[in-house]
């Protein structure tokens, strides 16, 4: 068992299938942040690139996260309470809402490291903030070359791809 990725660009998600009728099947599951970007649950027509990686045993993900947050200065389960924490002091998410109408926490990564590791999907407009993301920190990411700066790579890739009209599913 482990968790496996696929990413997609151009995927249609003014029309959603029928059963067996689509190319993505995605089911939301989103933590605070918002990353499925209100897109529902259903089928739909990728007209894009599709392509899948395997990001490790779900413990060996687990340890990736880890080590991607130790990269930007935090210990994951400190930055999964700081970002809990951020909501549970506003008693209207109204007040913490961006001008996109989702949840802002000004952490790179945040929208990973604070994601289901098991099922969801991330939307368009979150791949290409984590795009952006993977390329502002490569440089420091790229001093371990083994196995951390492989996945880190495939992330990178996956979040581009997605960025274009796509999304990055989780299962």
């Amino acid at each position: 068992m482990g968790l496996d990725i696929s990413y997609y660009s151009r995927v249609n998600f003014e029309n959603r299938r029928t059963y067996g009728d689509g190319d993505v099947y995605l089911y939301p599951n989103d933590s605070l942040l918002d990353q499925s970007e209100g897109i529902q649950s259903g089928e739909y027509i990728c007209e894009g690139v599709q392509d899948s990686f395997r990001a490790g045993s779900y413990s060996g993900y687990g340890s990736w996260r880890k080590t991607l947050a130790k990269l930007i200065g935090w210990e994951i389960e400190n930055l999964w309470l700081h970002v809990e924490t951020l909501v549970q002091r506003n008693e209207n998410l109204n007040d913490v809402l961006n001008e996109n109408d989702k949840f802002s926490v000004d952490i790179p990564f945040v929208e990973l490291l604070h994601f289901s590791d098991c099922e969801g999907f991330i939307g368009p407009k979150t791949s290409a903030k984590l795009h952006e993301d993977f390329l502002e920190w490569n440089e420091k990411a790229k001093v371990d070359q083994g196995y951390f700066y492989e996945i880190y790579q495939e992330w990178t890739k996956a979040f581009e791809v997605a960025s274009d009209g796509g999304c990055v599913i989780f299962c």
